[in-house]
């Protein structure tokens, strides 16, 4: 074995937005250089022998001071005398970074950059075991080995398996720590490691550091040294060593930038049932200048409302439509706002910190209303040569960029602009505002002051590898604000932002064995993987080659079909920039490759530097007019063009929420804006840039469109050229008019093209309506009943007998009344939301249509689909999607729906990505899912909880691929544990026991004993739904039985007394216990055919079971108790009685449900074992126990034992010694032999 070692650069390239602040930064270079100047005092003063520990307890305070006071930092003894140099340890004790230290007068034992097996690599890989097997750590990080100035540093997961991967290391250590070997001392161990490592040539990768060659930065201040130093802050920082990057999540909110962003706004946010939601603040907040009350005041004094064709989809009362139409007005201004921050900021940078180029920063005078007005729409939205005279004056550097961002709303149209406004009021500052921690303000300021000057507070412009600035104005980057808008547009449901580091996760995962699998079918080949295709395009030097390959890239179709803000559209561009980029195929405009640059992804975020230094990139305009630096000229540009070609040709999102739409589109626009370029030299005469056109933004709002994924006219498999032949264009001519719209450069060429396209998809809806069987049969009924009536106008003539006339008059009723009957089912279904939003996947997207017009689908599906109880929809919605969806059944989720709509919108060897909840994974409903899924299925990552913070959903990522063989995947993070998904350990499921499960459960937590116990306890036994008739408690309150408000808020039927005969004894969940019912009533209940659902009466007065829905303990235990009392019970749990003619026992079933056995099968098989709270004993999952049929003599002993347990109080000491003779009886009427009940007790 030998290292490799990179350099600290390129260890730290991925960090770059990893700023330190000033004061943080100076701290550590007044330590580092203590730490030398010490070392080297020690080296000169110190015995040989004390200097080891000397210099060890140096580094540790250094670490402590510097980086890591919140955790612990110290050696770690393993037993004995040995033990961990030092360590740097969690909260829970877990080692996270493992040291081993050698003296600075060792050198002999320390490794080489030549040489790696000496001593002290030895002893951490020693240690590196001990963590493993002995404290069966998952969590550490690094492995350094360092004697204070140089460091030899290895990730974790390459350093296992070069080592403790290796089977021969874990047995020689097993063998040595279990006291096999005849010489027990840990140089015997050493020895035997370094035999075993030299037995091969692996190769482990590290960095190596030499701390001592940046002892000449820290005297100075120029740009280099500060760069430099900042290498080795980043290097020796918890974002490298402890790999939490910039942070835990690159989009981690700034909650004191999104808290006084919706102070300014007027709005608060509150927690509502769990979920937070944004609300106007409370009247006695408001202040009238805040944006939502201003804007609301104007729309009201106005009359705006009346402007509105369809005012009530803003909500049912006054108040709400002007809430509503006023957060959608401030949502758009505000979108346009921020992304003007982040252009001014581009300008900035660009222009070396001009603030000529700060077009939105606050001035003395203040800004009004208007100004912005006249930046979005006589600015932004016309060319440099278009503008007005006075208005080019002083926007002249402010570019055009082709976006429709800056065209008016058309809710703008109906009601107001920004600069209706009314200019000049004044709001308090927030309590925490920033403007008052930097003491800039303590007064109130006019409204749109504030926000400007709030802005302006913030960093929304550095640039990866730049050094803190002197006023360390916090960063807000694109993530961040892509995280605010998405939680501003989802104000009434609440949004859950997903985490970058999964969105990353999944779109890896994803694109890159697609582009392999791609580039095989285009090319004849057989690869075998991504490194296998990244040799492979190594060796492609031609022009056409390198095109050729890339194609297969760009050809890579992407869909999100909820793609809310847009985040995972903008993590798959990332990522397939990085796979051009690691394959060699990221070209400039003239096809050649930019190899001498590199294009990372980490936290997120895109970084661009340099192959050979690791300097970041940076695109720069010189003074004076001077042309830009032809390289950062082509790179800039070969960066937009490239982000512009897939986003164009391989991004693609529908969503139901118009503003989540906008949003994305925004995100979109954004990332391209971090590479706009300048396509002409900007002109002499305005501070250090002046004048020039930055490459315009293409129009990809056709490529994220609204509308309701799940609800269709047309099916996919529909001819396309019949389609067509309803309108004046042939499918070629409409990808065409697609392709014409997103390269449209001016406004009146993309509204000329977008008018041909609505014009298409009107004529496509006309045909879609005309062709409803309904609408058919209507027009058949309404021909008859023409003729009967002699026309619409005509009355009952020409009938020649009376009796003819009694008999059409009949039929004219009865027609009418069918007539009737289909247009009120049409009018209620076209009024429903899914009809109305309607998307037609058949011919939305013409790129993912092959040359003969048939639906091709998209190579990937990805995505976070909405989780939305089936109950929350309306009715008409809810029977739609049961008629459209062979996985719908019970109680579904909107989110299952979703997987069945991606997989058919798949192409034949796609793959799909999605963050689903857990309850996929056995419960009932989503049976006929799991059977369409399991053929598929590629992987299960069962994520720990809390990923996503405003949320309480245990979930996990759901990667399937149509045409999947082999084995399932299948990857469980512990709650407690951090998913890392770098070497991610799986463990292999055979497919065909999922497949052959009638329930195909996804049962991810067995292991080959527990399923083997679990089919022997299936087998020769009956479900319990087959001996048993069930129900659920009673239900007392249901708003669908008419029931009012105020009886339902008021629990009108409960009493705390019998107040009469009518009022029944209610008990509650704490009621229900192991084997006994506490009768003593907790309430009283009102029972009749009043209550939402009363149940049988049979079933709170006869000998019975009752079961409590919520399961306790750790593991969770059924509680099931017996009653003979008249007692009644809600839905906290479900009564069991024998069906007529089983004679099977209740106190026989009622030890086999509380047996261990019975605890056992109910976990392995329905529970998710990593939830500690809230797990539940469903009705359902009851009804599928297994119950054996007993022996008489067992069936009597049984029951026996359970009369003794029935006497019995909870704590009584004899509970023990009955609960395990009754679970003996029941391991023996189940047959398992020692073994398996060895597997049951764990």
């Amino acid at each position: 074995m030998h290292a490799e070692y990179s350099t600290i650069s390129k260890a730290v390239r991925h960090l770059q937005q990893l700023r330190p602040t000033k004061d943080e930064f100076n701290l550590f270079r007044r330590n580092l250089g203590q730490l030398i100047s010490k070392t080297e005092e020690v080296r000169k003063t110190s015995s040989s022998g004390a200097l080891e520990e000397t210099e060890k307890g140096l580094l540790k305070d250094f670490l402590r001071d510097t980086f890591y006071k919140h955790l612990s930092v110290g050696n770690l003894n393993y037993r004995g005398n040995t033990g961990a140099d030092l360590t740097i340890r969690s909260a829970k004790n877990n080692t996270l970074v493992l040291f081993e230290c050698k003296a600075g007068n060792n050198p002999e034992e320390m490794p080489t950059p030549e040489k790696l097996l000496g001593k002290a690599f030895l002893e951490a890989v020693a240690y590196y075991c001990f963590e493993k097997d002995v404290l069966h750590n998952d969590h550490m990080k690094h492995v350094v080995v360092t004697n204070v100035r140089e460091w030899y540093v290895f990730d974790a997961a390459d350093f296992r398996a070069a080592t403790h991967g290796k089977a021969k290391i874990r047995d020689a250590f097993k063998s040595w720590n279990k006291g096999n070997w005849d010489n027990s001392s840990t140089a015997a161990l050493h020895k035997r490691i370094a035999e075993l490592l030299s037995e091969g040539d692996d190769v482990l990768h590290g960095v190596h550091v030499d701390l001592w060659s940046f002892k000449k930065y820290l005297d100075r201040d120029d740009e280099q040294a500060l760069t430099e130093l900042l290498k080795l802050y980043r290097f020796l920082s918890p974002g490298f060593l402890l790999k939490e990057g910039t942070g835990k999540d690159n989009n981690t909110l700034n909650k004191g930038f999104y808290n006084e962003l919706l102070h300014i706004l007027g709005l608060h946010e509150s927690k509502e049932k769990g979920v937070k939601r944004i609300k106007r603040l409370p009247e006695d907040k408001r202040h009238q200048g805040m944006l939502i009350e201003n804007t609301i005041v104007r729309l009201k004094n106005d009359g705006c409302l009346d402007r509105l064709e369809h005012k009530e989809q803003y909500g049912d009362t006054e108040d709400e439509q002007l809430f509503a139409v006023a957060m959608e007005l401030c949502i758009t201004w505000l979108d346009r706002i921020l992304f003007l921050k982040l252009l001014e900021a581009q300008l900035l940078r660009y222009h070396d910190g001009d603030r000529l180029q700060a077009f939105l920063a606050p001035t003395d005078e203040g800004q009004q209303y208007d100004y912005l007005n006249t930046l979005f729409f006589d600015v932004m939205a016309r060319e440099n040569s278009e503008r007005e005279p006075e208005v080019r004056k002083q926007f002249g550097h402010v570019p055009y960029l082709n976006s429709t961002l800056f065209e008016p709303s058309e809710l703008e149209g109906r009601t107001m602009r920004i600069n209706g406004l009314r200019d000049g009021l004044r709001i308090p500052l927030h309590p925490k505002s920033i403007l008052i921690q930097r003491k800039l303000y303590t007064q109130d300021l006019q409204a749109l002051d504030y926000l400007l000057r709030f802005l302006d507070t913030y960093d929304f412009g550095s640039k990866p590898g730049e050094v803190f600035t002197d006023d360390d104005r916090p960063l807000i980057t694109a993530s961040v604000l892509g995280l605010i808008f998405e939680k501003l547009n989802g104000y009434k449901d609440g949004s859950f932002y997903t985490p970058g580091f999964i969105t990353m996760y999944m779109c890896g995962e994803t694109l890159r064995p697609t582009v392999v699998q791609r580039y095989n079918e285009r090319f004849g080949l057989a690869l075998s993987g991504f490194e296998a295709l990244r040799n492979h395009c190594a060796k492609l030097n031609e022009h056409e080659e390198i095109a050729a390959a890339e194609a297969v890239v760009d050809s890579i179709r992407v869909c999100d079909p909820a793609v809310g803000s847009g985040h995972f559209l903008v993590s798959a561009l990332n990522e397939l920039l990085c796979i051009k980029s690691d394959l060699g195929l990221l070209t400039d405009v003239e096809g050649n490759p930019l190899h001498g640059w590199t294009v990372s992804l980490a936290n997120d975020e895109i970084t661009v530097t340099d192959r050979t230094t690791d300097a970041p990139f940076k695109y720069l305009v010189p003074p004076d007019g001077k042309p830009i630096p032809a390289e950062m000229q082509r790179v800039q540009r070969a960066l937009f063009e490239q982000k512009r070609k897939l986003i164009e040709g391989c991004l693609f999102g529908v969503d139901i929420n118009p503003n989540s739409v906008k949003i994305c589109r925004l995100r979109l626009w954004i990332e391209l804006l971090k590479n706009a370029y300048y396509t002409s030299p900007p002109l002499p005469g305005r501070g250090a840039g002046g004048e020039g056109d930055l490459r315009t933004l293409p129009n990809i709002d056709i490529n994220i469109k609204r509308g309701n994924s799940l609800y269709s006219r047309f099916a996919l498999s529909e001819n396309i050229e019949r389609i067509m032949q309803r309108t004046s264009y042939t499918a070629e001519q409409y990808r065409g008019f697609v392709q014409d719209y997103k390269g449209a450069s001016n406004r009146e060429e993309r509204a000329g093209i977008k008018t041909i396209l609505q014009g298409i998809e009107a004529q496509f809806l006309a045909y879609s309506q005309s062709r409803d069987p309904r609408v058919v049969r209507r027009s058949t009924l309404v021909n008859e009943l023409e003729k009967l009536t002699g026309g619409l106008f005509g009355g009952g003539q020409g009938y020649s007998t009376a009796a003819a006339k009694a008999k059409a008059k009949k039929r004219i009723g009865l027609l009418e009344k069918h007539i009737n009957a289909v247009s009120e089912e049409l009018t209620r279904e076209m009024g429903g939301r899914a009809y109305g939003g309607a998307f037609e996947w058949r011919y939305a997207f013409p790129e993912v249509l092959d040359d003969n017009g048939n639906f091709r689908g998209f190579d990937v599906v990805i995505g976070n689909p909405p989780y939305i109880d089936i109950k929350e929809m309306a009715a008409t919605d809810a029977r739609m999607l049961f008629k459209h969806y062979t996985t719908a059944q019970k109680r579904i989720n909107l989110y299952a729906l979703f997987i069945e709509r991606g997989l058919e919108l798949l192409e034949p060897t796609g793959r799909l990505a999605f963050i689903v909840p857990n309850s996929l994974l056995v419960n009932e409903s989503y049976s006929n899912l799991r059977k369409k899924l399991v053929k598929d299925l590629h992987r299960l990552v069962k994520l720990p909880d809390g990923i996503f913070e405003e949320a309480a959903v245990e979930t996990m990522l759901l990667f399937v691929q149509k045409g999947a063989a082999g084995s399932i995947q299948a990857k469980v993070f512990a709650n407690d544990e951090e998913p890392v998904f770098t070497d991610i350990a799986f463990r292999s499921f055979d497919r065909r026991v999922w497949e052959k499960d009638p329930e195909h459960r996804f049962a991810i937590y067995a292991t080959a004993a527990s399923s083997a116990v679990c089919m022997k306890i299936e087998a020769e036994s009956i479900p319990l739904g087959t001996l048993c008739d069930f129900t659920l408690g009673i239900t007392p309150y249901d708003k669908a039985r008419d029931q009012s408000k105020e009886l339902i808020r008021n629990r009108g039927f409960h009493s705390s007394t019998q107040l009469t005969e009518e009022y029944v004894p209610l008990i509650d969940g704490g009621s229900i216990t192991r084997y006994r019912i506490e009768t003593t009533p907790k309430e009283w209940l009102k029972y009749g055919p009043w209550l939402g659902a009363p149940r049988e009466r049979r079933f709170f007065t006869s000998p019975r079971l009752i079961a409590r829905q919520i399961v306790s303990g750790a593991p969770a235990r059924i509680y099931v108790g017996y009653t003979e009392a008249e007692v009644y019970h809600t839905q906290i749990g479900f009564a069991i009685i024998p069906k007529p003619g089983v004679d099977l026992g209740l106190k026989y079933l009622l030890g086999v449900l509380n047996s261990t056995l019975m605890n056992y099968y109910h976990q392995e098989r329905f529970l998710d074992k990593e939830k500690v709270t809230f797990q539940k004993f469903l009705i359902a999952n009851c009804k599928r126990l297994p119950i054996r049929i007993p022996t008489n003599e067992a069936k009597v002993h049984l029951e026996a034992l359970v009369e003794q347990r029935l006497e019995l109080v909870d704590d009584s000491p004899e509970v023990a010694t009955v609960e395990a003779a009754i679970d003996a009886v029941v391991y023996g009427v189940y047959g398992l032999t020692d073994a398996e009940v060895g597997v049951v007790l764990g």
